[in-house]
């Protein structure tokens, strides 16, 4: 008699479970809250609305994927005021293939448990108080497109392993104090589009074999203590639009046809160096120009008149300081 009244109250049972923990996914929702609960501060409230009277997929930030129910695949919380810390149950999420905390107030370190994000494409931490090291743990994210964490805190190095991620277009490290020099392991990303390394502390010369990434559209390197010359070869990218050096320690000459491999080129920031010999007169050709810094650094000669041909009412051609003074 016993057991058949167990098979009778089964489906009771499973029902007041089911009922207790409404979510099909409760790994999820767990990270979720755990998330809620590392942020001791918001604007608008918009965390207010994660709780279980409503089904997880629909809180604000969240999107789920529509092949695999129920598993969190972007989480979205650009510029909503958030304090706190990003909470190790992140790790987690592991269908997730956005992170996007711009714009935010969080601080703290990037916890190690980001790693165990396989599937993660796009980390966006720019503009937030995060500090610490660019976690080793992060290799593991192979399918990483871009990576933003500009305006931090970040120390150390620029970590090489990250010409190991063949996936990556973006790398945005802005307005941090990463030291060391520019990893030439970066040359291994052919798909890489965008580096924006600007207002760091970092050294040593312009690796050569980045310039090799044909893909390259954007290379924002300036206010930085880099040293050397500037490779030929990166004035011969007909994919190139912008191309920031300025406020360097970079010397040697211009090469004469600067301007005639660079059809998209629309920034030319090479000012704040010491950079020496005539302009090129060749910049003419590089007719889709609309900015071009070329000031305090230690050229001589006549400035060309072609230049003056290059968009008058746009280009913004600041004082050039020619000699050695």
């Amino acid at each position: 008699m016993f057991p058949v009244l167990l098979l009778l109250l089964l489906p009771y049972v499973l029902l007041q479970s089911a009922s207790a923990r409404p979510f099909s996914n409760w790994t999820d929702v767990d990270a979720l809250l755990a998330f809620k609960a590392s942020i001791s501060n918001q604007r608008g409230g918009v965390l207010d609305a994660w709780n279980t009277s409503t089904q997880f997929c629909q809180w604000p930030g969240v999107g789920c994927s529509t092949k695999h129910k129920h598993r969190v695949t972007v989480l979205n919380l650009t510029s909503e005021g958030l304090a706190g810390t990003i909470t190790p149950s992140i790790g987690n999420l592991t269908f997730l293939k956005t992170l996007d905390l711009t714009l935010n107030k969080l601080h703290g370190e990037i916890p190690s448990s980001i790693g165990r994000l396989s599937r993660l494409r796009h980390l966006h931490l720019s503009n937030n108080s995060l500090h610490g090291n660019v976690h080793t743990d992060l290799k593991n994210c192979t399918h990483l497109e871009n990576i933003y964490l500009g305006a931090n805190q970040f120390t150390g190095e620029i970590p090489p392993w990250l010409g190991g991620l063949s996936s990556l277009k973006v790398i945005s490290l802005w307005n941090n104090n990463f030291t060391g020099t520019i990893p030439p392991s970066l040359a291994n990303l052919s798909a890489l589009q965008n580096i924006d390394f600007t207002t760091n502390q970092l050294q040593g010369s312009i690796p050569e074999g980045i310039g090799t990434t044909t893909s390259l559209t954007m290379i924002q390197l300036g206010e930085n203590h880099l040293s050397g010359i500037i490779p030929a070869i990166f004035f011969n990218f007909s994919s190139l639009i912008v191309f920031s050096v300025a406020l360097n320690e970079l010397h040697g000459k211009l090469p004469s046809n600067l301007g005639d491999h660079l059809p998209n080129l629309r920034y030319l920031l090479l000012g704040e160096n010491h950079l020496t010999g005539s302009l090129p007169a060749s910049l003419v050709n590089a007719t889709g120009m609309y900015g071009l810094d070329m000031s305090s650094n230690n050229f001589t000669g006549i400035l060309p008149r072609e230049i003056g041909l290059l968009c008058p009412d746009y280009l913004s051609l600041e004082v050039l300081r020619t000699g050695s003074s």
